[in-house]
């Protein structure tokens, strides 16, 4: 407010101009380490047009996710370039633009394990001679002062939002009812992927769920992911990418 005044413009180039931003550098940097400029670029510009991402660029206070979104891309640069030439300050700036992106919004809690993803594919940093479980051991080592960094800001995170009431209780919520919300939640984000209809700004619990509706999400997630694991060697991209949406 004290830069743009009370209208809304300024707040919203603000938003498209980090949105822009985020899909450039995406783009980027899958043509740099996948060495596909062409799918590359139909990635990035499904990722800047899919409504589920412009969302938040049009909904002002969601200035978190998009500059979230923003210094995650960077972290991505900064780690192509750390596994090419691994050096303590090639990390350092990697958790740096970690450290930027929880600051903007704890969702990116999951960057490190996506890192370990990405080290199978593109990067191929694991490979697939004998000896892949150490180089795996040692690369979830190598992550361990990131994940310290998402474990410190997820206790931060949860605790302040029970302490403001914004987390509801297991004797509101039980653990089988919070367990069924994350299935349903898996399955609608892949609906709401490929058909966007319906997005809102809040979605709230359901009074009840119907049995067959619990069933269809548990075995449509399951299928996809027999699926994708079927073809893991032949096409690695779609498990990693796979991977990250759960």
């Amino acid at each position: 407010i004290e830069i743009f005044g009370q209208g809304p413009s300024g707040h919203h180039v603000t938003n498209l101009l980090l949105h822009t931003a985020a899909a450039l550098l995406l783009f980027l940097w899958l043509s740099r380490t996948t060495g596909a400029p062409g799918r590359s670029w139909a990635v990035a510009a499904l990722f800047a047009l899919h409504p589920l991402r412009v969302e938040s660029v049009a909904w002002i206070t969601e200035r978190k996710d998009v500059l979230s979104g923003l210094f995650w891309m960077i972290g991505l640069w900064a780690y192509a370039s750390y596994a090419r030439r691994p050096t303590r300050r090639g990390f350092a700036l990697v958790a740096a633009a970690f450290a930027f992106a929880l600051a903007s919004k704890p969702m990116v809690v999951m960057f490190p394990v996506v890192l370990l993803l990405l080290d199978i594919w593109p990067l191929g940093r694991l490979g697939t001679a004998p000896g892949a479980g150490r180089r795996m051991l040692a690369l979830v080592r190598e992550k361990l002062p990131l994940l310290a960094m998402s474990l410190a800001v997820g206790v931060v995170t949860v605790v302040a939002h029970h302490r403001s009431q914004a987390v509801l209780g297991l004797d509101q919520v039980p653990l089988p009812g919070r367990l069924l919300n994350a299935l349903l939640s898996y399955f609608d984000y892949v609906r709401l992927t490929v058909w966007p209809a319906g997005l809102a700004a809040y979605y709230s619990l359901p009074a009840s769920v119907p049995p067959w509706r619990a069933w269809t999400a548990a075995l449509v997630l399951a299928g996809l992911t027999a699926i994708v694991l079927a073809g893991a060697r032949r096409r690695p991209f779609l498990a990693v990418g796979w991977g990250w949406f759960l």
